[in-house]
């Protein structure tokens, strides 16, 4: 069946394409929702309007994705979380949390727009690129802290030697006051 799309619709085309799909995802799916139109003769008219409508409405779409992508690259998110005294998180920063926080800046990004090659488990600085489109990308820093411990690094522990004297002369004492408590 052919039809005339009125939205752009991804792996289909684009607003005003006339494009054949299956009958049934033309009856069920598309024309219902609104999505296309049939192609007949009349309908072949409406094509410009439908594209330059469409292509002021991409415009729109892409003015707002570089505006927000503006506030992004200036913005840098502060996660505090529990870790282990070597800076392993207990669990992790995912892309919901991310999205989560720059919801409460009044930033709306869709999670799938977040590129994280693995979710975040390490304290520290990171950089995540987020992609709106295909020229429109940002970069915003994220910070993880721990919130349950110092974390320190191993090369800046210096450990105490144990003095083998002290050790045993605290044993000594012990073993005098089990003495006393005994008799």
């Amino acid at each position: 069946m052919e039809i005339i799309l009125m939205n752009d619709i991804k792996k289909l085309g684009q607003a005003g394409d006339i494009v054949k799909v299956a009958n049934g995802f033309a009856r069920n799916y598309l024309l219902p929702q609104g999505q296309a139109i049939m192609a007949s003769a009349s309908n072949k008219k409406k094509i410009e309007g439908i594209k330059t409508a469409a292509a002021a409405e991409r415009e729109k779409e892409l003015a707002a994705m570089k505006e927000i992508a503006a506030k992004i690259n200036n913005m840098e998110i502060i996660f505090e979380r529990k870790t282990d005294e070597k800076g392993h998180l207990f669990g992790s920063v995912s892309e919901n949390d991310i999205v989560a926080k720059l919801a409460e800046a009044d930033v709306t990004v869709h999670k799938s727009a977040i590129a994280l090659e693995k979710h975040i488990k390490e304290v520290g600085n990171t950089d995540v690129t987020v992609n709106f489109a295909a020229d429109v990308t940002a970069t915003l820093k994220i910070t993880v802290k721990s919130d349950s411990f110092d974390v320190i690094k191993k090369e800046e522990v210096a450990e105490e030697p144990v003095q083998e004297e002290n050790v045993q002369e605290e044993v000594e004492e012990k073993e005098e006051i089990i003495e006393e408590v005994t008799e």
